[in-house]
């Protein structure tokens, strides 16, 4: 069989409903070098006999089956049959943007960038019936500018945009080599429930020494709410600990004071996320306090200047610092501070609705 330029994996678990969407939309690109990949994720509805069907009909289509391990296992058994020369990993609930597949390949031949990042949408849930989304609603558009980044500018660069913004979280806007995936073994950590796929990125982006953004919208993420609050798994202490020492791992040792500044800003960053996360569960009082005291005030270390983060992410870091002294008025802190921006939403989706 001719390998294809491009793998595509899906993992699926009980999608039978959402999944020919996405697949419809990748099926009908202009762009056909490509094989998909779709793991059921031992499905408990129809999904495995949808996708069976829809690989019948064409012949790019691959199905997996395994027991339910969670969408990491089911991306690993993705990547052990990918035979592509890059790897896409898109999820069930979403879809692409036509032409999505020739922009990220072309960014990537063209550019010969170890790591695409593209634009993407979000879209609010607006109407659902019988577990099908009838209507969305775009909330925000996430367009980076045209650049490569490339050497020793990479780690700089990659350190503050997790601190800035959401564009190198995900997985589904970036297309990655899978030479340097399958070099390197790297796979996903099945054992984590929180922040996999950013630890993916970081241990991808240890041996990358290319970035391409590029300004096109090639995915539409679907949200049930722009408001909803942070899953239980984002309280758990020990997946958060992982995050940070694949943060740190990516940081380096010998690093530079410009990357060491970026470094403990995005560790400031976290504890704010934290923090709200905690604040906006449904804990009890007690136990929210519990969880706020037991993080280790020791590693978080304010910059000396301002000059690499900036003055206003300077003041954050010395606002939160005192507030590490007390879990009270941390906790008091990060609830006031959840409520404003839940309500920043809000007035956003108010606009949006009455254009």
């Amino acid at each position: 069989m001719k390998v294809p330029l491009l793998s595509i994996i899906i993992p699926a678990y009980n999608a039978a409903l959402s999944i020919p969407r996405i697949t419809s939309a990748i099926l009908a690109e202009t762009f056909t070098d490509f094989e998909l990949i779709i793991v059921d994720d031992g499905s408990k509805d129809a999904t495995l006999s949808v996708v069976r069907g829809i690989a019948a009909k064409d012949k790019r289509v691959v199905v997996r089956s395994q027991r339910n391990g969670g969408p990491s296992s089911a991306r690993n058994t993705g990547l052990k049959k990918a035979r592509g020369t890059y790897v896409q990993f898109y999820d069930a609930d979403d879809t692409i943007t036509p032409g999505a597949l020739k922009k990220v390949i072309d960014a990537a031949t063209h550019g010969h960038s170890d790591i695409v990042v593209s634009g993407h949408r979000i879209l609010i849930q607006a109407e659902k019936k019988a577990a099908t989304v009838v209507s969305a609603k775009s909330f925000a558009e996430i367009s980076p500018e045209l650049t490569n980044i490339e050497g020793a500018d990479l780690a700089p660069y990659a350190l503050r945009s997790i601190g800035n913004d959401g564009r190198l979280y995900n997985l589904w806007n970036k297309l990655f080599r899978a030479d340097i995936i399958r070099e390197h073994n790297l796979t996903f950590r099945e054992d984590l429930r929180f922040g996999e796929d950013l630890v993916f990125g970081l241990q991808y982006l240890r041996y990358a020494r290319s970035l391409s953004l590029i300004p096109d919208i090639t995915y539409e993420y679907l949200s049930n709410s722009a408001t909803s609050v942070f899953g239980a798994s984002s309280l758990v202490p020990e997946y958060r600990e992982v995050n940070d020492q694949e943060l740190a791992a990516f940081a380096g040792e010998d690093r530079s004071q410009e990357l060491d500044d970026l470094f403990h800003w995005v560790r400031w960053r976290w504890l704010l996320s934290y923090w709200s996360a905690i604040a906006g569960s449904s804990l009890p009082r007690k136990e929210k306090l519990r969880l706020v005291s037991s993080i280790p005030s020791a590693k978080y270390v304010v910059a000396k200047s301002s000059r690499h983060i900036g003055k206003k992410k300077l003041g954050i870091e010395r606002t939160l610092k005192l507030l590490l002294s007390s879990p009270r008025a941390a906790l008091a802190f990060a609830t006031l501070f959840a409520q404003a921006k839940r309500s920043l939403i809000k007035i956003k989706l108010l606009k949006r609705r009455l254009r």
